[in-house]
């Protein structure tokens, strides 16, 4: 009876604690885990529909001097985190998160300070418990099986095998040159957030082994189109066509391929404008920045080829 009451009490103390180990909080709240060895976690779920920036900050004092130290690729996945490696020991640290709703559209969280993991502590208190149960009982289950295997007619002693509980399994996630750990998962919520990877992104997880996987960033191919206000026409002239220059201030500067401002035309007042290339040195690419109403309208660049 007393063994019944102990393991009734012990898994209502377990599946508390276990509770407040996997419920994940949402925005503007987050959960901050601390894995030992600077190892501090902090993760969140999204619940809005539009996200444009997350950013994590860290301070010591919990109200000013905040830094931001992470600022996700991908805000707008429904799970995501971040693991602190750089937190330094011995210290008290406070975390916040930044994030961005909409454009003009910003709030912080609370900030939270790191706490010893509750799954740690779950884990202790289980344990404990086993030991507990095991050195009490140890004496009175080996009888059991003795008497168990010898108590049947003609039956030969056989060995008794007890099933060990499995391992946790935790996912250690790095960037892609593996020069960074990102985030620890325990397996389970690593499929959750590699689904939630392969349906909003394209990025792509890498399996290094059992334990170990490579996030790869998807980088989309940068692909040229030519200005619609500054560009080379069929005869390899510069033509500059700009739209309501007589409500409109231009002003337009132009730089060769190594960054260099080669000249500023700092008023233009003619909606179609064919420039003398004795301006541009050389065939090859020029850039150019655009500005209307000192508001930059336009970074671009045009291909200027030989005349020979």
């Amino acid at each position: 009876m007393k063994r019944m009451l102990f393991l009734s009490v012990f898994s209502f103390i377990l599946l508390f604690q276990c509770s407040r180990v996997f419920a994940q909080d949402t925005l503007p709240k987050f959960t901050v885990m601390d894995f030992g060895y600077t190892k501090i976690q902090i993760s969140w779920i999204n619940p809005f529909p539009y996200l444009s920036q997350v950013s994590v900050q860290r301070s010591y004092d919990s109200i000013r001097n905040f830094q931001t130290i992470f600022t996700s690729q991908s805000p707008e996945l429904p799970q995501n985190g971040f693991m602190d490696i750089t937190a330094p020991g011995g210290m008290k640290v406070f975390y916040r998160i930044f994030f961005v709703k909409e454009p003009g559209n910003y709030a912080y969280s609370k900030s939270y300070a790191i706490k010893t993991s509750t799954r740690n502590q779950a884990m202790a208190i289980l344990s404990n418990a086993e030991i507990n149960l095991r050195n009490k009982d140890t004496k009175r289950m080996n009888t059991d099986l003795i008497t168990n295997v010898n108590s049947t007619p003609g039956a030969a002693p056989s060995s008794v095998s007890i099933k060990k509980k499995e391992p946790v399994r935790y996912i250690n996630i790095y960037n892609r040159n593996k020069d960074s750990l990102m985030f620890v998962y325990e397996y389970p919520d690593y499929k959750r957030f590699k689904d939630s990877l392969i349906r909003y992104t394209k990025d792509t997880l890498w399996a290094l082994n059992n334990y170990e996987v490579l996030w790869k960033r998807f980088v989309p191919k940068y692909v040229w189109k030519p200005s619609l206000y500054i560009f080379t026409t069929d005869n390899n002239e510069i033509k500059l066509e700009l739209p309501l220059v007589s409500k409109h201030h231009y002003r337009v500067k132009f730089f060769d391929n190594t960054g260099y401002l080669l000249f500023e035309m700092k008023h233009v007042k003619e909606q179609e404008l064919i420039l003398d290339k004795t301006n541009f040195l050389h065939a090859g690419w020029y850039f150019f920045d655009l500005y209307e109403d000192e508001q930059l309208k336009e970074k671009n660049k045009f291909y200027l080829e030989s005349d020979f």
